[in-house]
């Protein structure tokens, strides 16, 4: 009796098992982090920029603190709310102006990428463990705003940076990848205003749906890597179509999302035949800064007439620096200028991130 009773606890010690192994294979497919890193543009820097080119770019204010916002951008925020309630950690390597991929780069200044920036941060943290790390890109409109044709090559090799840099990440043992698609270019009011519109559009379009093609191809090649894409185009769709759902969810008041809260000033056609004057203004400017004196004037002169995303930035400042103001209610704005969101949208957008990530990582 006592042998029978022996066997039968065994066999059911071994079914209890069985019954949880399948939960314990997907837990531990599932990486935990402890800490986030941002990699990408002017949307996610949090004075990167400002940092480097000593105050030059963006103008604070009527910048906000080197953000190319009215106030902190959604990185911040997302960090500010993990490190009330968590004891996560994040690094920022988002820089303005940033590319995926070179763009006629210019000599003296570096024209920052995603490469770039993924090398930093790989040799910053050569010793580290970065399994435990959330890596979140969210890269690409300043590739697209500049073009004037539907060049799918173009595509092709923003979305092969995209990958190749992911790829990397992981053979550095990184494991938790969040990456972002990019909202529809053309319905920025910089983007319903230009001839090449439609263009925008095409390009936004296209470089989500390789985008998708290749985070579900590096998916299926890494099993045992986290890699999830987070449409943050559909949020940008639906904020713009029916921002009363948003202001009910969240408190809030847009009534403006087709124009920017700052408007007037120089345009950046004006600023693009104006690079002699621009060259002028950043040596007044660093004469008598000895940190800056090896910063090319000439050539971050030729980078931000080139690159839409640092052109708009500047032409806020110089309408703020000849007396110009924003709009009264910027809080009831999508926009701060023609292609930055507001204060109040990068709100929402981090509110957004939060969910989406405690939905898809999990927090060590």
């Amino acid at each position: 009796m006592k042998h029978t009773l022996s066997n039968f606890f065994k066999f059911l010690l071994i079914l209890t098992t069985l019954s949880f192994f399948p939960a314990l294979c997907n837990a531990s497919s599932q990486n935990p982090y402890d800490q986030i890193i941002f990699f990408g543009d002017s949307l996610t820097d949090n004075g990167n920029l400002y940092k480097f080119d000593l105050g030059i770019m963006p103008k604070s204010p009527p910048y906000f603190q080197g953000r190319f916002s009215n106030g902190t951008t959604w990185a911040d925020k997302v960090s500010e709310y993990l490190g009330a309630k968590t004891a996560i950690k994040t690094a920022n390597y988002a820089v303005g102006g940033e590319t995926t991929i070179f763009h006629d780069p210019v000599e003296g200044f570096l024209p920052y990428t995603l490469t770039s920036s993924t090398d930093d941060y790989l040799f910053r943290n050569s010793f580290y463990d970065k399994s435990h790390s959330l890596f979140i890109i969210w890269i690409g409109a300043n590739d697209y705003l500049p073009q004037k044709n539907l060049d799918e090559k173009l595509v092709d090799n923003v979305i092969s940076a995209i990958s190749n840099n992911i790829e990397k990440l992981i053979q550095n043992h990184g494991m938790n990848f969040l990456i972002v698609n990019l909202p529809d270019l053309s319905l920025t009011p910089r983007g319903r205003t230009i001839e090449t519109s439609k263009i925008l559009a095409q390009l936004s379009a296209l470089h989500n749906e390789k985008l998708a093609m290749a985070v579900s191809d590096l998916q299926n090649k890494h099993i045992n890597v986290n890699i999830s894409l987070y449409d943050i185009n559909d949020v940008f769709n639906k904020l713009i179509e029916n921002p009363d759902v948003f202001n009910k969810k969240y408190h809030v008041n847009i009534t403006n999302t087709t124009t920017g809260c700052w408007t007037g000033g120089y345009t950046l056609q004006q600023l693009q035949n104006q690079k002699s004057s621009i060259k002028a203004e950043l040596d007044q400017q660093i004469k008598y800064n000895l940190l800056a004196k090896n910063i090319d004037t000439t050539a971050l002169a030729d980078h931000i007439t080139a690159t839409p995303d640092l052109a708009e930035a500047y032409a806020v400042s110089k309408s703020y620096a000849n007396g110009g103001t924003a709009c009264a209610t910027p809080n009831e704005y999508l926009f701060w200028d023609s292609v930055h969101p507001s204060d109040v949208t990068h709100q929402l957008l981090a509110q957004g991130f939060i969910k989406y990530i405690d939905e898809h990582f999990i927090r060590g």
